[in-house]
């Protein structure tokens, strides 16, 4: 396995910031990944973990050894006790659309709302990735992670993992310990196809397919996407940059005198994102969930260009980076944000992806 030095990381970020990494390289099997291991021991460098790049802001050169999981096998078997389930088992290096077609060329459910996310397989169970009302901790069933320190292989299960709104045991506890090298999924061979969420139960309806399925869900899915989200092929963007911010809904009451059309719905006690807010603030009041794209909308952002970065025009949960620029100009636009919504509604925005 070949270690490249002073490796440009431009193309492995979506933003295209123009960083570099001192050593890189990109195992393709578990020897080759504990050879990786022994090279940054024996130089003693930092080992950094970096998948499609499409969900991390690069404001710095990274000075250790960058690796990039190239495994992609997928494999799957039916449950040995539910004959309506099949595990799916993939290698980090999976694309994670790839994953999705995988799962409905094989007539299985339980992915279709996570269609077109941009990233590996390895990085979902890290952000507990979801959209259109599923997250992945909905169908995970278990990882194979490699530990850094000591080589040594570990299964996490569901409860292993923490996983909370774009929450992991992997970004606190064990943030850097770990490589995730395998996960594996509980899907349905019958479906229902999940509409909870009120947008992607228009479209279906919209759509007039009468009982849809989870193809029908992707494609409506990924029409979406195309359709509010930017290529980052031409234009360098991580996708959605902030969390949807849970609020009291007694907070929520006040603010709709003050903004009538204010958006917004009110989460289950169950739903992960609420149960993270409620024990954070330590009670069960009921929560609404209110768009981030909404309030940076209303704050004026939208559409607007500060130097070598900016708000796209179509959807503002979108930060963008036009070329030329540094993760730094991106994070002083972000706080920008954040300080006016801050200022304007009482809520303050959480940034989406990892920052270096």
């Amino acid at each position: 396995m070949q270690f490249e030095h002073n490796r440009s990381l431009r193309s492995g970020n979506t933003l295209g910031f123009d960083r570099s990494a001192r050593y890189y390289c990109e195992p393709a099997t578990p020897d080759q990944l504990q050879e990786a291991l022994a090279f940054a021991a024996s130089k003693q460098l930092n080992l950094n973990v970096l998948g499609s790049g499409s969900n991390i802001i690069l404001t710095r050169n990274i000075d250790g050894l960058v690796v990039h999981p190239s495994s992609k096998a997928i494999t799957h078997t039916p449950h040995a006790i539910d004959t309506d389930h099949v595990r799916v088992t993939c290698d980090a290096g999976v694309n994670w659309n790839d994953l999705v077609q995988f799962t409905l060329n094989h007539g299985l459910y339980g992915l279709e709302n996570l269609s077109l996310i941009p990233g590996l397989a390895g990085a979902a169970p890290i952000q507990n990735i979801g959209a259109y009302g599923v997250e992945l901790c909905d169908v995970f069933e278990s990882l194979s992670a490699v530990h850094i320190a000591s080589g040594d292989t570990r299964i996490f299960h569901a409860e292993d993992c923490a996983f909370g709104y774009r929450d992991s045991v992997f970004k606190s506890v064990v943030a850097g310990e770990y490589i995730i090298t395998q996960l594996t999924l509980n899907l349905t061979t019958t479906g229902p196809v999940n509409l909870s969420y009120g947008a992607l139960a228009q479209a279906v309806e919209e759509s007039d397919i009468e009982h849809p399925t989870a193809q029908d869900v992707s494609n409506i899915v990924c029409a979406i996407r195309r359709a509010k989200l930017p290529d980052p092929s031409k234009i360098g963007n991580a996708g959605s940059f902030f969390k949807n911010p849970i609020i009291r809904a007694d907070t929520y009451a006040l603010l709709k005198k003050d903004w009538p059309t204010l958006p917004g719905h009110q989460v289950s006690p169950t739903d992960v994102q609420a149960q993270t807010v409620a024990q954070h603030e330590n009670n069960n009041y009921p929560h609404m969930k209110v768009p981030a794209a909404w309030l940076i909308d209303q704050s004026g952002y939208k559409g607007q260009r500060y130097g070598n970065v900016g708000v796209h025009h179509l959807q503002a949960l979108v930060l963008v980076h036009f070329g030329g620029g540094t993760g730094d100009e991106l994070l002083a636009l972000a706080s920008r944000i954040q300080t006016t919504v801050k200022n304007t509604f009482g809520i303050m925005l959480e940034i989406e992806p990892g920052i270096v």
